[in-house]
């Protein structure tokens, strides 16, 4: 594994996919298909950077960032529909470590309220009411920053 981070380092990307590749064959744990994700992230192979996220995800669903970097690719890299990305979203609720599940929830509500705002369709789409249902489920999941997510919702509410 310190072979392969050097070698991503060094630029040296087909050398870093041998080396995680190996780190594979050792043993079959998520942190090489991560690894794998951010090379393949980083030549711009967003086909593979998916499937070894997906592996990722299989082996350790708990982790809530891959969840995160899944939703990020498939809004940035693809032409995924919104509905795809809440599917991806709800999949990763039921799925991730209810501790960082929160960290999901807030994600998805600016995700939501963004992808609302390039459309410029947020009430036709619903969009701006999925948004506001992830920060009340977030106030539900993290009282302790209940102010800060109420504050989200009186700011959305005003453009529905």
């Amino acid at each position: 594994m310190d072979n392969a981070r050097t070698s991503f380092r060094n630029k040296a990307y087909l050398q870093s996919i041998v080396y995680y590749k190996q780190a594979l064959t050792l043993q079959n744990t998520d942190t090489p298909y991560s690894g794998l994700f951010i090379v393949y992230g980083a030549q711009g192979d967003w086909v593979n950077a998916q499937k070894v996220l997906d592996l990722a995800i299989k082996i350790n669903p708990l982790f809530v960032d891959y969840w995160i970097s899944k939703l990020t690719v498939l809004d940035e890299k693809t032409s995924a529909t919104y509905q795809e990305l809440k599917n991806v979203y709800n999949e990763g609720l039921s799925k991730v470590d209810p501790k960082t599940k929160i960290n999901l929830v807030t994600y998805f509500a600016r995700l939501a309220e963004a992808r609302a705002k390039r459309a410029g369709i947020a009430e036709n789409n619903g969009q701006i009411t999925d948004a506001i249902t992830a920060w009340t489920y977030a106030k539900q999941l993290f009282p302790e920053n209940s102010s800060i997510y109420q504050g989200e919702i009186d700011r959305l509410q005003i453009k529905i």
